[in-house]
């Protein structure tokens, strides 16, 4: 005999077929129709019970058995089971007790188990006893044992009455066991019991780390954990850092391979012209080959501050103490590792160092100290172009930077590196910005009154990017040469001058490839308190820099630029006009 599980929560019993009588069949029918202990549920087809041997009275057309609630034990001989072409007849328990039994058994043995099924109770200890003794294999001997007076009326009448009761508190019984498991788990996993936040997974972890007794580890063991705890967070920040840094150089890789392609099709072979619209000029000029022996000091600063040999460089004097800290605390809370101080000056080479700032103190040079000792802003950055070209000898592009500039993203994320310069704009509107075309208008001209001319503003020279290029040093030699052997002459006109001048009759024109940074990436000061701040959408847009170029106000105004956009402070550029009182 085997046991299976029915789906409605019974047991399946199935017996193999061996030969009985149809006694058990007619006492359980007459048991069903006396006292209603057995109730049968057909399964059988109104054909099949025709070729049944029985009388279609004793089962009914459609007969197989169900118990509600009792048990049935219907056995039929093996002519029988092969008459109604079934492999096996299923015997259903309620109670939920299994037996097995995988030999074929007498039926005195089958009924002795049903009994020990049917009648838990100690009511039915006595009728139990009288069934195991008195069953045996004749028709009477069955049909009693079926039918045993006591237990069987147990089951029979007051079983339902007494189960019924006892059903309902077992459900409520199983809804408190399961409120109660519910509450359980609610306490001890507030953020589920399989929560895929690997952030509260770590926390856990961390926190059952840190609250880790006497009684179960030792302090020095518990000091170790957290020095472990400590190693493996400042290993993930290092990950996290070389990931961006691969990432970044990954893009710098994609545009030198762009530039190199570019001049190995221009500076290579000769080629043919390519069909209309594929031909493009050369517009990244190879790098200079560095030569360290230009300033070997340099050099070894530089191997330590620069990334993808490329650095941020400002000068400075004690007269821009105050904007200077505003500078380069901006850098540091951006993250920005590759900038270094050109002090001119002991004392801002002590502050610099005093704060851990990269600093550079150049050799002495009377013509270049004298005026970083004393020189106002225009003079201090007209040393920029002399001291840069050093930088560009060595190989390294350089982010040259002023200090009233108010660093707010990785500017190094934002350059497109194919141009000998790439320059921040002094033009306010996208027209002055990136050019546009200007009409002069000439009444007395009559027909030809109209004369267009192209216009663009200047470029920043406080803010501009330059590769180390045979046309960039260029550019700083002639810059530095008319600054100084002309009067009166302001660096920035120069450095446009020379950048933008064509060649004419007595003058041959720079050949230097130039860019035009993004007005709002790269804002003037101009953009932002005249134009931006009062305009809603313009408002939300984080700059790269925001450079303090068009107000002599320059250290408040820096300092608001942090509360705005660091530390949001909506109203902090308001109090400011859009020009200045002076």
């Amino acid at each position: 005999m085997s046991v299976r599980v029915k789906a409605g929560g019974g047991l399946v019993l199935t017996f193999w077929p061996w030969h009985f009588t149809t006694t058990i069949v007619k006492c359980a029918q007459k048991t069903h129709a006396g006292r209603g202990v057995l109730g049968l549920e057909c399964r059988f087809t109104q054909q099949n019970a025709a070729k049944a041997p029985w009388p279609s009275s004793i089962l009914p057309p459609t007969c197989l058995v169900h118990c509600y609630p009792a048990a049935v034990v219907l056995v039929i001989n093996r002519s029988y089971r092969e008459t109604l072409n079934l492999p096996s007849l299923p015997l259903l328990v309620l109670q939920g007790k299994l037996f097995h039994d995988d030999q074929p058994s007498p039926v005195s043995s089958i009924l002795v188990r049903v009994c020990e099924i049917l009648l838990p109770y100690k009511e039915s200890q006595r009728s139990y006893s009288c069934c195991r003794e008195r069953v045996s294999p004749s028709d009477s001997s069955l049909c009693d044992c079926f039918r045993f007076s006591e237990g069987v009326q147990g089951m029979a009448g007051g079983f339902r009455d007494k189960r019924q009761p006892f059903r309902f508190s077992s459900i409520a019984i199983a809804i408190l066991i399961g409120i109660s498991l519910a509450c359980v788990f609610a306490f001890f996993f507030p953020h589920g019991l399989f929560s895929s936040s690997l952030s509260v997974q770590s926390r856990r972890i961390g926190k059952s780390i840190l609250r880790i007794g006497p009684s179960c580890e030792s302090p020095e063991r518990i000091k170790m954990l957290k020095s472990e705890i400590v190693s493996l967070s400042n290993k993930n920040s290092e990950l996290k850092k070389q990931v961006r840094e691969l990432t970044e150089k990954l893009r710098q890789a994609e545009q030198m391979k762009d530039n190199a392609q570019k001049q190995v099709l221009v500076l290579g072979e000769r080629h043919k012209a390519g069909p209309f619209g594929t031909v493009k000029g050369l517009r990244t000029n190879p790098t200079v080959v560095p030569d360290e022996s230009v300033n070997p000091r340099l050099a070894k600063i530089l191997e330590k501050v620069t990334v993808q040999k490329e650095v941020i460089v400002a000068l400075a004097n004690s007269n821009v103490k105050e904007s200077l800290q505003v500078w380069f605390s901006n850098i540091k809370r951006v993250g920005i590792p590759n900038y270094l101080v050109v002090a001119l000056d002991d004392q801002i080479a002590e502050f610099c160092k005093s704060n851990d700032v990269p600093v550079y103190k150049r050799d002495p040079d009377e013509d270049i100290d004298s005026i970083a000792r004393t020189g106002g802003n225009h003079a201090v950055s007209a040393l920029k172009f002399d001291i840069l070209r050093e930088f560009l000898q060595l190989g390294y592009s350089v982010l040259l930077s002023d200090i009233d500039i108010v660093y707010l993203q990785n500017p190094f994320d934002h350059l497109y590196r194919d141009s000998d310069v790439e320059s921040m704009s002094d033009g306010h509107t996208t027209m002055t910005a990136y050019g546009f075309n200007d009409v002069f208008d000439e009444p007395a001209m009559g027909w030809a009154r109209y004369a267009h001319t192209m216009r663009i503003w200047v470029y920043n020279s406080g803010f501009f990017y330059i590769r180390p290029t045979i046309p960039a040093i260029e550019l700083l030699d002639r810059v530095a040469h008319r600054l100084a052997t002309q009067e009166n002459l302001w660096d920035q006109a120069v450095f446009n001058e020379e950048l933008f001048y064509p060649s004419h009759p007595g003058y041959d024109g720079l050949h230097a490839a130039k860019r035009t940074m993004d007005m709002y990436l790269f804002m003037n000061s101009k953009v932002l308190f005249k134009t931006v701040r009062k305009d809603a959408k313009l408002k939300k847009l984080k700059p790269v820099i925001v450079h303090v170029n068009y107000h002599p106000d320059k250290l408040a105004r820096m300092k608001a630029v942090v509360e705005f956009y660091v530390n949001g402070k909506q109203d902090a550029l308001d109090r400011f006009p859009d020009g200045s009182n002076w």
